[in-house]
This record gives C-alpha cells, structure tokens and sequence, in this order.
C-alpha cells in the first residue's frame, strides 16, 4: 500500500507517473450500453505533465491553455470475500483563475514501458484513457 501526495515526495512507484503525456486513445461507454464511442479527437491536443514535487500542468494547445495544479496517487486493496485486488487512483486538479478549471479522479492506473491505463467513471459512463509518453 502507498499513498503519494505533495506533503510525501518520496513514492517509488510514483515516479513511473512523473513526465509529459499524450493520450493516444480515449474511448466512452454509457452505463448499460454495449457500445463505446471514440473521443480521441477531443484529446489530441492536451498534454499532462506530472512533476515530482507533485505539482501538475495540463497544457491543451488547441485551446491555448495552461492550467496549473497538483496530482496524488494512492492504492488500495478491495476484497469481495473471495479475492483481493489492489486498485490504483490517479487524482489531478489544475485551474487557471480565470475559471478554467479540469480534473481526473482515475482508477485502474496502470503503467508500463508502453504507456498509463485508466479508467474514469462520470456522465452515466465511464472513460477508458491510454496514454503515451511524449
């Protein structure tokens, strides 16, 4: 179990979320539904950048904004009885005081060499996000 916020710096594995990213697919499925719809476009043009003194900036070009912030990681194990899995939450929040403001509370965080997996369950739905190393 960890947890990585700004106030505890020193998180191992919190360092694989530390660098610039790109989404490279972003799908959406309503609740009930059997079918997803592809929102790559809407993300093209926005990079997250984690820092390791947990500090953020989400930079969409195609908007021309810059809005700064801080990131947390945290773990937790959840058991059905039967068996236990551990789920990783991604949270970030940035604005810009001019009442820009976004946020990505994500679970299932998994990362590779080969990319960050989540997940983020909102609007009736939830988002499936694959993203890149830039």
């Amino acid at each position: 179990m960890f947890s990585c916020n700004k106030e505890e710096q020193d998180c191992g594995k919190c360092t694989q979320v530390e660098g610039t990213w790109r989404f490279e697919n972003v799908t959406f499925r309503k609740d009930w539904s059997i079918h997803k719809t592809d929102l790559t476009d809407v993300y093209k043009d926005i990079r997250l950048h984690f820092y390791n003194d947990r500090t953020f900036l989400y930079h969409h070009s195609g908007r021309k904004v810059d809005l700064t912030g801080y990131w947390e990681m945290d773990e937790e194990e959840q058991s059905n009885g039967e068996t236990t899995t551990t789920v990783t939450y991604l949270d970030w929040s940035s604005e810009d005081g001019n009442g820009n403001y976004e946020e990505g509370n994500w679970d299932n965080v998994n990362i590779s060499r080969n990319g960050m997996n989540a997940t983020e369950s909102k609007y009736s739905g939830t988002y499936r996000f694959h993203l890149v190393r830039e």
